[in-house]
């Protein structure tokens, strides 16, 4: 996004919005599609297609990823999005279809207690995959659900082995795990606890089961392969919970349990990981009385109402907790052709980066779905937070904390992008007049503070300086690195024709006082703006006494004012001063 007239043609003006990019699906009546979290994948059950591009009688299972998924073109996932997967008759049914880590396997739930292991197609002529294995749930129990794991490997230790895959079925007796590789299937464990609900976060490898006669004690468990590791549980107070009260979030590298509290229209959010107790850290006002959706937008945790139809978005990095800004429509791209019969859209939200989006068609047997990634407007957001009374400083840490407005905050994103809303944030207080010299002073400290801490850790070899770089870029509270080269593009420079030069030359005392005091050489482009302010206030004799680096550029530019105004006051000290510059270069 260059500037908002570029984000406003996809987002509307909105805080969230769907991106325009999306993969399509058709819903027949019975389900004929399944998100597949851990990859970033919608499997779907289409019809094969002949040589010449026909549909044939058979169908097969296809894998797409998802606009905006993390993937390469050498992860395991690419290889089966170029086949079609499997031969079934036009009335096969399956409830859930899931891939395995290392993609070699579907695991294919057809009823409430089976499910079926397949063999991924190798290529596009190995459209046949076959059937490996068959498991069953204990008899007294009833599937809820599946997920695949496998043991992390440290891929620096240079191990060519491939982990064994793990099948976990979560039923209302529990986890049943069974342990495959190529040659074989065998049950590995069983974790018996009375089951109603269970959370997933794959990336994370924690699942939380809803527990108890009432389903009021959620327990987390820490998954490793075959390994189960206990995390204290969380008791809360309404009973029968439903699937939309509870969501697992991971913001700024710490996994939160997020409950909603229908009653006190809350989001309590606790902390979860293998080495502490559970415990509520934060309370998020909510204001919504309805059950809301919860999705997760670089590192920030955004809240849909389905009754009100409106989004906002909470950091957690910051103290507030309210919003960072008032609730919003969430903006849907406009159908691209005719196919739809009406306007009526309905969105379902997929944890935690993606939604769904249907509308009928003109087939009545047909619906039209289309999966999109979740975004933010940061120039709209940037300029809504300006508009309002929040402190600047506020504003500040938010925007740098940002990634670009991609799906997922730890892959980067566009910094154009963020630095862009910023400087649009600060030239606008600034040229309102409504950010004063101690607020500015503040922020210009932070900023610095911040740049030269992480100079000083990677000097002192705390860190390599690869990964202390990449630390500043993904940790939490390290902001976004803004440059001085930045500050004269995006905000001196288009301030110097704006605003009045010794408003100009009062904020750029400012910022190069606090560049020297964190022992920072200023670049030669903000002293001669520096200079070009000073010389049209004819306030050349302060020139000499502003502590200045010696740079060519800064004797260019004294030794065109003295040519130019020769008859100055200070003419002898500046003369002196573009001596020593020459002599010093000379």
């Amino acid at each position: 996004m260059g500037g908002m007239p570029a984000s406003m043609d996809e987002s509307g003006g909105a805080h969230v919005y769907l991106s325009s990019a999306a993969v399509r699906e058709r819903n027949m009546g019975t389900a004929s599609w399944w998100h597949d979290e851990a990859h970033d994948c919608v499997i779907s059950l289409r019809p094969i297609l002949d040589a010449e591009g026909s549909s044939t009688d058979k169908l097969g299972l296809c894998v797409d990823m998802l606009p905006g998924a993390s993937h390469g073109s050498a992860s395991p996932i690419a290889a089966t999005t170029h086949s079609s997967h499997g031969s079934f008759s036009h009335g096969a049914s399956f409830v859930d279809v899931k891939l395995s880590i290392d993609c070699q396997f579907f695991a294919v739930q057809r009823n409430d207690i089976e499910v079926d292991v397949w063999a991924t197609a190798t290529s596009d002529d190995d459209a046949s995959i076959s059937l490996r294995y068959s498991v069953m749930c204990k008899r007294t129990s009833r599937l809820l659900g599946l997920y695949w794991n496998a043991k992390d490997i440290d891929a620096s230790a240079g191990s060519t082995k491939v982990p064994s895959q793990y099948l976990t079925l979560v039923t209302t007796g529990g986890l049943e795990v069974f342990k495959l590789t190529s040659s074989k299937c065998k049950f590995h464990r069983v974790l018996a606890y009375s089951t109603h609900l269970f959370w997933w976060h794959p990336q994370q490898h924690v699942v939380v089961l809803a527990t108890g006669s009432k389903a009021t004690e959620l327990r987390p468990f820490f998954v490793d392969g075959g390994n189960l590791a206990k995390i204290s549980k969380v008791v809360v107070s309404a009973p029968l919970l439903t699937t939309a009260q509870v969501g697992l979030a991971y913001l700024y590298s710490t996994l939160y349990l997020v409950y909603s509290s229908t009653s006190n229209q809350q989001l309590l959010l606790y902390r979860v990981h293998p080495s502490v107790d559970t415990v509520c850290v934060r309370a998020l006002r909510v204001g919504f009385p309805d059950p809301v959706a919860l999705s997760v937008v670089d590192n920030l945790l955004v809240v849909h109402s389905a009754t009100y139809g409106v989004s906002s978005f909470y950091d957690v990095a910051l103290a507030d907790a309210d919003p960072f800004l008032h609730p919003l429509p969430l903006h849907m791209p406009m159908p691209t052709n005719n196919t739809t019969t009406c306007d009526k859209v309905e969105t379902a939200f997929m944890s935690p980066h993606f939604a769904l989006a249907s509308r009928p068609t003109n087939d009545d047997d047909m619906t039209r779905v289309l999966f999109h990634a979740i975004r933010l407007n940061l120039h709209a957001i940037a300029a809504c937070a300006t508009a309002s009374a929040r402190p600047m400083l506020s504003v500040a840490r938010f925007l740098l904390r940002r990634r670009g407005g991609t799906a997922h905050g730890d892959v980067g994103g566009d910094d154009k992008d963020v630095k862009e809303a910023l400087f649009a944030s600060f030239r606008t207080r600034l040229h309102e007049g409504r950010w004063p010299e101690a607020d500015f002073r503040a922020c210009v400290h932070m900023l610095h503070h911040h740049e030269a801490t992480d100079a000083m850790k990677m000097q002192s070899n705390i860190l390599p300086i690869s990964k202390a770089m990449a630390s500043a870029t993904t940790s939490a509270h390290l902001l976004m690195h803004v440059s001085q080269h930045d500050w004269f593009v995006y905000f001196w420079q288009p301030l110097q024709h704006v605003l009045p030069p010794p408003r100009l030359s009062m904020f750029l005392v400012i910022f190069l006082d606090s560049l020297r005091q964190h022992a920072f050489t200023v670049s030669s482009d903000l002293l001669v703006l520096y200079i070009q302010s000073m010389a049209t206030q004819h306030r050349c004799a302060e020139l000499v006494a502003f502590p200045m680096d010696d740079s060519v550029e800064v004797a260019h530019e004294l030794e065109l004012h003295v040519r130019r105004h020769g008859n100055c006051i200070s003419f002898p000290k500046i003369i002196e001063v573009v001596t020593n510059f020459r002599t010093y270069f000379n």
